[in-house]
């Protein structure tokens, strides 16, 4: 994957993430959501540990 992709990828997963902050106020539940998104996203076999 070329930098100017990730780049967009990450710019694009940011503004996601960030439309969707006002339903999760704390900031604590809010990056743990984040956290898991990502998780999720990743090329890992498991993603339950």
């Amino acid at each position: 994957m070329a930098l100017t992709d990730l780049d967009t990828w990450s710019r694009a997963f940011t503004d996601f993430t960030t439309s969707l902050a006002h339903r999760v106020p704390r900031i604590e539940p809010r990056r743990q959501a984040t956290s898991c998104l990502r998780g999720l996203r990743s090329e890992l076999k498991r993603k339950n540990g």
